[in-house]
């Protein structure tokens, strides 16, 4: 363990000034890498539950669908399932517009971030 460390010190001694900043750089980007693994993992999960929960309302209350959809807009999903939940007894295909439109939205952002 001594010796590997010895040789990481000397790397960056012949490194000079660009090991700084590689360094630095390096920290960053495996920082974003886990910040985006712990980001989807957790829209993942909260995902699947609010999915449920709507479907379970949909099944037995109608109206209750988008209430629930409204209050995960905090969610992706919440936000992609309430823009056609709230129309009111919208046409098959009308609700099939809605849908893309609003995953059309949710992914621009998605990939913004």
């Amino acid at each position: 363990m001594q010796q590997q460390i010895i040789i990481i010190t000397e790397l960056f001694e012949k490194g000079g000034l660009t090991m700084g900043p590689l360094l630095f750089l390096s920290i960053l980007a495996l920082s974003t890498i886990i910040e985006r693994l712990w980001f989807w993992a957790t829209v993942l999960t909260k995902e699947k539950l609010i999915i449920e929960q709507i479907l379970r309302a949909a099944r037995q209350q109608w109206d209750f669908a988008p209430e629930i959809a409204r209050q995960a807009s905090n969610q992706p999903i919440g936000r992609f399932l309430y823009i056609p939940l709230r129309l009111e007894n919208p046409e098959p295909e009308v609700f099939k517009l809605a849908l893309e439109a609003a995953a059309d939205d949710e992914l621009a952002s998605m990939r913004r971030g």
